[in-house]
């Protein structure tokens, strides 16, 4: 089976979620099964309450994004993640920001580990000055408003 899975090939495997009550050894990070196909998780999204997809491509296919928990323990995005205690800082900028909008301050440090991380990536991977100037100025709009993460809709 494992041989159909290419580079072209959209491959998907669901598993129960840790909330789903249903007993498995299975992990998104541990598959040892896939190891030894040549084969790595490569992405995942929610199907339900009880079930995530997460994608797998062959091993050598899958590019490093720089910001999965692995790639952030080692990189300069520890700096602002602590991903061993799950702690988020914010940058120096950020920070100076929130001393002038206290609402959106506080709204950010209520807000769970994954999105405080969701938006302190955000501006961190911006690779020009105007964009991290643009993406925190709407992170204090977003955050004024009740958004959750960068890419909420509504």
């Amino acid at each position: 089976w494992a041989s159909y899975i290419t580079s072209v090939v959209v491959s998907w495997i669901a598993y129960p979620k840790k909330t789903s009550g249903i007993t498995t050894d299975l992990k998104m990070a541990k598959w040892v099964e896939l190891e030894e196909y040549g084969l790595s998780p490569c992405g995942s999204a929610s199907i339900n309450d009880t079930w995530t997809g997460m994608r797998i491509k062959p091993a050598g296919d899958i590019k490093s994004s720089g910001v999965g928990n692995k790639e952030i323990a080692d990189n300069a995005f520890s700096e602002f993640i602590d991903v061993t205690n799950k702690k988020v800082c914010p940058p120096a900028d950020l920070s100076k920001m929130f001393l002038q909008h206290p609402n959106a301050a506080e709204f950010f440090k209520e807000l769970a580990y994954s999105h405080q991380k969701e938006y302190v990536l955000w501006i961190l991977t911006a690779k020009q000055s105007a964009t991290r100037t643009n993406r925190l100025q709407k992170t204090i709009e977003m955050l004024s408003i009740g958004k959750k993460y960068p890419t909420m809709k509504e």
